[in-house]
């Protein structure tokens, strides 16, 4: 099981210590309550005692949690989170308070604290702790993310690595796995922009299109291995196989057509 990360452990330590003797959910079959909570699993929604109190806000009713809780300890620590939906053993396990959240899959958005992720993969999102609006659908996508914000990943390993970089899209295996920080970039395509670390405003369309980029910004691959070698060069274009392929800190430059400016650095 994904060892809960240590920030997340204090923020929940006061709810654990106050949770009730006996849990609200029976430990191996389905439960369901009249707030609209549904159970499956050895201590799935563990922690809960749902009230009209824990519930405000709640769109199917006065006085409703509607959260769904399938598989063993998912969503164990859960308190006032509200209309959530967890399928997978440790599907958001640590969540307590954060609402309209879908998790699929083992350790899917294990670490969860906040609100309107999605994740559908083995440990995708599982790191996340206050990113929002994160969508992650692969094995591993998004798994790092912390505090990144607004974030697309699909595909294996997809944005894998990255902890506060928002606004991101990564489409195919991959892609941008090794991003931390860096915003605002789109990668389609398998190991496209894989090594960006802090890059920002890139676009990169095709298989290993600006593989190597790591601090480069605001460049633009379309092709297969377009500019596959740059690494911190800013403000290029490349359109077309291997097009700008070797460069790595030339900028300012335009390519249209396979394998042309080829050799440029």
């Amino acid at each position: 099981m994904r060892r809960p990360i240590f920030s997340a452990m204090l923020v929940i330590s006061a709810v654990i210590f106050a949770a009730p003797a006996n849990a609200q959910f029976a430990q191996d079959n389905v439960s369901s309550d009249a707030y609209g909570n549904t159970a499956a699993g050895t201590a799935a929604l563990y922690t809960m005692t749902p009230s009209a109190e824990s519930s405000l806000g709640c769109n199917l009713g006065p006085s409703c949690n509607s959260n769904t809780a399938i598989g063993n300890n998912a969503m164990h620590f859960n308190t006032t989170g509200s209309v959530n939906t967890a399928s997978g053993a440790g599907a958001l396990y640590m969540n307590a308070t954060g609402a309209q959240n879908t998790a699929m899959g083992v350790n899917a958005l294990y670490n969860n604290l906040t609100n309107y992720n999605t994740a559908v993969g083995y440990d995708a999102l599982a790191d996340n702790l206050n990113g929002q609006s994160n969508t992650a659908v692969g094995n591993e996508a998004l798994a790092e993310n912390q505090t990144g914000v607004e974030n697309t990943a699909v595909g294996a390993q997809a944005l894998y690595s990255n902890r506060a970089g928002a606004y991101n899209s990564a489409l195919g295996a991959v892609a941008l796995s090794s991003n931390t920080t860096g915003g605002y970039n789109t990668a389609t395509g398998g190991y496209a922009l894989f090594y960006n670390l802090t890059g920002s405003n890139n676009t990169a369309a095709g298989s290993s299109a600006l593989q190597s980029n790591t601090t480069g910004s605001r460049n633009n691959a379309a092709g297969s291995n377009a500019m596959f070698n740059n690494t911190s060069a800013d403000d290029n274009n490349a359109m077309g196989y291997g097009a700008l392929y070797s460069n790595m800190t030339g900028t300012l430059n335009n390519a249209v057509g396979n394998f042309s400016l080829y050799y440029n650095t």
